[in-house]
């Protein structure tokens, strides 16, 4: 899991330390044009490992899906 490349994105270091473990629903990132790109793979993540995914997670998911009909989740 932590050395899959499906799960890991190069970012800067203050943009990591800032998101640490948190989930969508406390943490997305600051570039609005990225969420869904970023939710998308989330998704992708916790289908492929099994995750769980909290209720507010899963709120928060849907409501940046929801500014991005059609968005795919990208293959690992």
């Amino acid at each position: 899991f932590g050395n899959d490349l499906y799960n890991l994105l190069a970012v800067d270091g203050p943009a990591n330390q800032e998101k640490g473990s948190a989930s969508a629903a406390y943490w997305l990132p600051t570039n609005s044009e990225y969420r869904c790109d970023y939710v998308a793979r989330q998704i992708g993540v916790k289908d492929k490992y099994q995750l769980t995914v909290t209720s507010q997670e899963k709120d928060a998911m849907l409501a940046v899906l929801h500014t991005c009909p059609g968005q795919a989740v990208p293959a690992d």
